[in-house]
């Protein structure tokens, strides 16, 4: 009974069969075949890479396929159905085939790799005829592909499957769905709109990443977390409302989008690092009751930016969240929080942000640019720790916050009135800082 190499007539796997048997069944497709014929057939085909076999007639070997898996393809067609004998398509099967134009992929394919079709410039329509059928990462990545139906069933959409599909226009997100892969849509130019489903809880890194024609975009209550770089660069992106069930809003989320106003809801806590960054169009930012912390440069370079609202949960604001915004001339801040350096560094008219908030130095704020900077720290010690212990400076501090506040509203802005009182604030605070003020950060 001598062991002889041989090839499956069905599915072209390479085989060792018993040369004295009548028939067998193949251990790969389960498919039974007369032994005589699969030695015969691996004779014919031996000059191909063992374990692979040629499906389209005529001699060209247009599939390569082994075990059932579409490995290669190798023809010109643009227009291609995947045998029925295949139960998968391997990974980069047909990568960089640019002339593809359609395919249709058979019920019993079970699933398709990953990058199985980049690069297809031109493949405008692909026909799934199971909703069973999985697909890898990036499977459609770079493809010419226009519109697109997820097909019911589906509840996750893989990492990356259309990313830089520059042609995609229009995506239906079945409402089984419950899960989009990070760069899902990364670099998706031409998509306009986007429904997402309820289930969805997450939405990933770079997921819609740079999508430049997105206009609408419907986030559902039941949405948790929106991470890192998820709409960034979406620059017609001009709302969005987030839903109050949204907890956690990574760095650069929306940074240089098309926004024009924002409101903040109160679930989410801290305001990620540059979330809302280089967003030119940005003119109002509402932050609701509840946020308690504003990350390093999360409004950074809104060169529109005028109007901002803190609620008094706020905490802290971190290094730079305003700064270098021209518009914003005025803020009125929660009394006891917490604010960095630089917050508002070259805000503001003259790179000046007149800064309020409780118990307020409003004249020296509006001076010196910020209600946090060393003069204003030793004024505010000097204010707390000698005026406020007697019964004239505490009349002196009610009847400063009666008048100061108005005045500032008309003159603060004007050169003549920081001419006017700089020198004198100037020799004031040095004379307190040699009386033991220091000039190192304070808080109320």
């Amino acid at each position: 009974m001598p062991i002889v190499e041989a090839k499956c007539t069905n599915c072209g796997a390479a085989l060792r069969v018993n040369s004295a048997a009548d028939a067998a069944v193949c251990p790969y497709c389960q498919t039974p075949f007369i032994v005589e014929k699969a030695i015969h057939n691996y004779h014919v085909t031996n000059n191909i890479t063992a374990g692979t076999v040629n499906v389209i007639g005529g001699g060209v070997a247009d599939f390569e396929i082994r075990a059932g898996t579409l490995v290669n393809y190798n023809g010109a067609n643009v227009d291609v159905v995947i045998p029925e004998n295949v139960v998968a398509i391997g990974d980069k099967a047909f990568k960089d085939c640019v002339g593809l134009q359609s395919v249709m992929i058979p019920a019993g394919v079970t699933s398709v790799g990953q990058q199985a079709f980049e690069g297809c410039a031109n493949l405008k329509k692909v026909v799934i005829s199971s909703s069973q059928t999985q697909f890898g990462p990036y499977a459609f990545t770079k493809c010419g592909l226009e519109e697109f139906t997820i097909p019911a069933g589906w509840t996750a959409i893989p990492d990356g499957l259309f990313c830089r599909c520059a042609k995609l226009k229009k995506v239906t997100i079945p409402s089984d769905v419950n899960a989009i892969g990070s760069a899902a849509f990364d670099a998706c130019v031409s998509l306009k709109t986007i429904v997402i489903p309820v289930g969805v809880k997450e939405i990933l890194y770079y997921t819609f990443r740079e999508c430049r024609s997105l206009t609408s975009v419907v986030l559902p209550e039941g949405l948790k977390r929106i991470e890192q770089s998820a709409f960034e660069g979406c620059e017609s992106l001009a709302t969005v409302s987030l839903p109050g069930t949204l907890s956690f809003m990574e760095f650069n989320s929306f940074k240089n989008s098309g926004l024009t106003s924002v409101t903040i809801p109160g679930s989410v806590k801290k305001i990620g690092s540059r979330a809302f960054a280089e967003c030119s169009r940005l003119q109002q930012v509402v932050i609701s009751e509840g946020v308690e912390e504003i990350g390093i440069e999360a409004f950074n370079r809104c060169a529109n930016l005028s109007d901002v609202s803190f609620p008094k949960s706020i905490k802290i604001i971190m290094r730079s969240a305003f700064a270098a915004c021209p518009k914003l001339e005025r803020v009125k801040l929660p009394e006891k929080v917490q604010v960095d350096d630089l917050v508002f560094y070259g805000s503001g008219k003259d790179g000046k942000v007149q800064v309020k908030r409780g118990g307020g130095c409003y004249v020296a704020t509006a001076v010196y640019g910020s209600y946090d900077c060393p003069q204003v720290w030793t004024l505010r010690r000097f204010r707390d720790q000698r005026l406020a212990l007697t019964w004239y400076g505490r009349l002196f501090i009610a009847l400063y916050y009666a008048v100061s506040p108005t005045v500032v509203k008309y003159c603060g802005h004007t050169a003549w009135f920081n001419r006017f009182w700089r020198a004198k604030l100037d020799r004031f605070v040095r004379r307190l800082q040699q009386n033991g003020f220091e000039d190192t950060p304070y808080s109320d």
